[in-house]
């Protein structure tokens, strides 16, 4: 605690930082939906994701709580259909997935190549490394060979119903649009892939700037290590709500293995918890102000 209060006014180039990144993130997803880029647009899928991501954290929904009250923001307000957000939030969360792959792939060879990384640490986060390749390529795998209505199509025809041949045409539809943003039309996926690096990237920086200003500097490269290694956390313990225990034990591990100080993790930790916790209130709040209005049409 004494680590968290000695960064004073410190922690907001941390949030602004942090700010960035969100924005980045915002920008890729704009890719996968049908709309010009203009920076009205970008101001109001920022909103829709903080509040969707706010919703994500404190429920505990498998991480994906969020994700219908994206959807019906967007239909309510801006006209989007259901099955349109529906399939750009899979591609954007399968390209993020492989961007994340890549990212903390590569961030972990480095640490290892530079012998950043005791002995100790090496076995579990390549094997959380390689759990998080095998859901991002079977997940891409699993939505080109349309597994999605491959699974339902039998049930239809089990069951039979109305309700299920209109889900079936559905999710063959959401299939369709996935296909054609994979085919590459425009770049849309290597636009988001790339922007997912740098998202990737300004959180390293973050915790660059963090570390600094904790008094227990790292190297970038240790920075990209720790990154890769939250990230492997975080897609592993998406049941969790928030990754309430496992995001601060892990930064433990690692970053006292870095740095050898054993508090300068956990005030890593606590100083992301606190940016987490600013932006949870800050969606909740714009959720809360987007449904007492929703009767007065879309924002200008």
């Amino acid at each position: 605690l004494d680590q968290v209060r000695a960064v004073g006014w410190g922690v907001l180039p941390v949030l602004l930082v942090f700010a960035l990144a969100y924005l980045v993130d915002t920008v890729s997803w704009s890719y996968t939906l049908p709309r010009p880029l203009t920076a009205a647009w970008i101001r109001r899928l920022w909103v829709v994701r903080i509040v969707g991501g706010a919703i994500s954290k404190v429920t505990p929904l498998l991480g994906l709580g969020g994700e219908p009250v994206k959807a019906m923001m967007l239909k309510r307000h801006d006209g989007i259909p259901y099955r349109m957000t529906a399939s750009s939030l899979i591609a954007w969360e399968t390209t993020n997935m492989l961007g994340s792959v890549v990212f903390a792939g590569s961030g972990l060879l480095a640490a290892m190549a530079l012998d950043l990384l005791p002995p100790e640490s090496r076995g579990p986060a390549i094997a959380g490394l390689a759990v998080l390749v095998v859901a991002a390529v079977g997940f891409l795998a699993f939505q080109r060979l349309r597994g999605f209505s491959r699974l339902l199509r039998p049930v239809s025809r089990w069951v039979g119903g109305r309700r299920l041949l209109r889900m079936l045409r559905h999710l063959r539809d959401i299939e369709e649009q996935l296909r054609a943003f994979y085919a590459g039309g425009g770049g849309r996926m290597r636009r988001v892939f790339l922007l997912s690096l740098v998202h990737q990237a300004l959180l390293a920086f973050e915790v660059w700037l963090t570390m600094r200003f904790l008094g227990t500097p790292v190297t970038a490269v240790g920075a990209w290590a720790i990154t890769a290694v939250a990230e492997i956390i975080r897609v592993g313990t998406f049941f969790i709500p928030a990754n309430l225990g496992t995001q601060e034990g892990g930064l433990t591990l690692i970053a006292t293995a870095l740095t050898g100080n054993p508090t300068a993790g956990l005030s890593l930790a606590i100083i992301r918890r606190f940016r987490d916790l600013i932006f949870i209130l800050w969606g909740l709040w714009l959720g809360w102000r987007d449904g007492v209005t929703a009767g007065e049409g879309p924002r200008s």
